[in-house]
């Protein structure tokens, strides 16, 4: 069985709704205590109390800093890493918490065109922003949950007033982090979903499978600050667990993106050397069919297979190595089996393979390249070097992986 959690974004998702909600599922509000205690911000103020947003109990977490201004202080990635790295919070909070801020750094920096170090927050960089991203990352450890999978995302609509002026919502930040999850575009005119909500997903979470199954262990709900007819402002927190059938039907659930060109003025020479850049700029696959385009010319149909986050780099590939004048390109939904790298000894050194499991089978394949440098190496037949490492596989597999 795997603990897991579930995020259920009924009203939307935001740092102190997440906390709230992990709070509401178990965790000691003496852990935030220690934890942001650990942090030695003078002045910071932390609690929470119960409410209700339409007649649904949950926990509401406060964080506020009493010294006048402190609050909306403009901090850098580095000077909230400094604190991070220089406080005495356990390593693995310190890890989820600077990934969380890492991403911020990463999207913020994309959008103002700077470096991601050198980014500066402005209400993510405020005290309640630090103390929410810092509790989640305790309230996780506390539980200790590591698989964590969330509902399609409400965003709102309308425009949000930060230290640049107003937003749209979503804000750019916000979108930009959510690349990858579903989402949903609706009339409530507020911010359901926050950039610091968004960077905890983007950070840890994945989107769920369909169908997604998982027993339903307790459950806690996070209360938000707006008060709305249209929804109650809420964020469940769902603590459940899988069994290993129902793992193997939810793991790596995710959006890939296929771009494509046709091309019918570049050499066989051009074309394999774009496949190689494509492939080393990170591209997943990479593939040409012959096509006749119009005027019966014969031409080829370039597709790439990349991530949503790789699109701008794999484009500009294309448009700097072929004679394309337009790139198409459309998402797709992907299940893909987790894979795990395993090294064989051979009597060649080590070789490694990737492993994967689907309703109880095994799923084998050696490293093509590692056989490949074996077979050139020793002057082997390459199907011989398969047919040892797939041996040497199965011979260690029954006990290792039943």
């Amino acid at each position: 069985m795997k603990k897991i959690l579930y995020i259920d974004a009924v009203g939307g998702i935001a740092g102190d709704m997440l906390v709230g909600g992990l709070l509401d599922l178990g965790v000691p509000f003496s852990i935030m205590e220690e934890g942001l205690g650990l942090l030695k911000i003078p002045h910071l103020e932390f609690s929470f109390s119960k409410e209700q947003r339409h007649h649904i109990a949950g926990v509401r977490f406060f964080v506020k800093n009493s010294a006048a201004g402190e609050d909306q202080q403009t901090r850098s990635f580095e000077n909230i890493e400094q604190l991070l790295q220089t406080s005495e919070l356990s390593a693995a909070v310190k890890k989820r918490a600077l990934k969380i801020f890492e991403k911020l750094a990463i999207a913020e920096g994309k959008i103002h065109q700077v470096a991601p170090e050198k980014v500066h927050f402005h209400e993510v960089g405020a005290w309640d922003s630090i103390a929410d991203i810092v509790g989640v990352a305790l309230c996780l450890d506390y539980l200790q949950i590591n698989d964590i999978f969330v509902s399609p995302v409400p965003t709102g609509t309308g425009f949000v007033g930060t230290e640049h002026g107003q937003m749209p919502i979503p804000a750019p930040a916000t979108l930009l982090l959510l690349e990858g999850f579903e989402i949903i575009h609706d009339s409530v005119p507020f911010e359901r979903t926050t950039p610091t909500g968004a960077a905890v997903l983007a950070a840890l979470a994945q989107p769920h499978a369909t169908p997604f199954q998982y027993t339903v262990d307790r459950v806690g709900v996070g209360i938000g600050t707006q008060k709305r007819l249209e929804i109650p402002n809420i964020t469940r927190c769902i603590l459940g667990y899988q069994n290993d059938e129902q793992v193997s039907q939810t793991v790596d659930i995710g959006l890939v993106e296929c771009s494509e060109t046709n091309v019918d003025d570049c050499t066989p020479e051009c074309l394999g050397f774009v496949h190689e850049r494509l492939l080393d700029a990170g591209a997943l696959d990479v593939w040409f069919t012959p096509i006749q385009m119009k005027k019966y010319r014969p031409a080829t149909l370039i597709q790439v297979l990349h991530t949503p986050e790789n699109r701008t780099k794999i484009h500009r590939i294309i448009f700097q190595e072929t004679t394309t004048l337009g790139i198409r390109y459309q998402q797709w939904n992907r299940v893909s089996l987790q894979r795990d790298i395993v090294e064989l000894e051979t009597p060649w050194g080590i070789v490694r393979g990737k492993k994967s499991i689907f309703d109880q089978q095994i799923h084998f394949s050696p490293e093509f390249d590692d056989c490949r440098k074996i077979a050139l190496e020793h002057h082997i037949p390459l199907r011989d070097v398969f047919r040892v490492v797939e041996e040497n596989f199965w011979e260690k597999t029954p006990s290792e992986c039943f």
